[in-house]
């Protein structure tokens, strides 16, 4: 195992953190396909959850994304700083390139999408993560922007368990 990821039915329900991002910004996208960046106030999210937030600009030619806001859950994750990177500069490569399907196909659906991650970092350690990236509109036509919400789980067993499922 290198890199995957398995797209799931919603799972806020079991992930607290997700569950409360997701209503706020089904609340500030009111009718429109996703609400503006300006529209989310990351003072209202649960403070112990802002650490497992990013946020990405997207560039549309060619296709990009940008780290805007990299929480700081995420770094430690990670051990690093990817803010104002592109998802493309993530290591490792394995990794990026799962990251930039993710965020395509949000991109690409105009939807929010929710993904059971694992990867192997560059020091053999096997990573995993569930993460629910909602799209952004600033001219309410496009996606301009993805905010995602990342759940470590409670365990790495429980985590363990999610992904038995996805095995053939």
């Amino acid at each position: 195992m290198k890199a995957r990821f398995e797209i799931m039915s919603d799972l806020s329900p079991r992930y607290a953190d997700i569950a409360f991002v997701s209503r706020l910004w089904e609340k500030a996208k009111g009718d429109e396909f996703a609400p503006p960046w300006n529209a989310i106030d990351l003072m209202q999210f649960p403070a112990p959850a802002i650490p497992r937030v990013c946020v990405v600009d997207v560039q549309h030619s060619p296709l990009d994304f940008t780290y805007r806001y990299w929480g700081t859950g995420i770094t430690q994750m990670h051990n690093l700083d990817a803010t104002k990177q592109s998802i493309k500069t993530v290591p490792p490569p394995h990794y990026a390139e799962v990251l930039f399907k993710q965020y395509e196909l949000v991109f690409s659906s105009q939807e929010p999408m929710t993904y059971a991650c694992q990867f192997e970092d560059d020091n053999g350690l096997e990573r995993q993560y569930v993460v629910r990236r909602h799209p952004l509109s600033d001219d309410g036509l496009t996606v301009t922007d993805v905010l995602s919400m990342e759940e470590y789980g409670e365990s790495r067993e429980e985590l363990r368990k999610l992904f038995k499922q996805f095995t053939p």
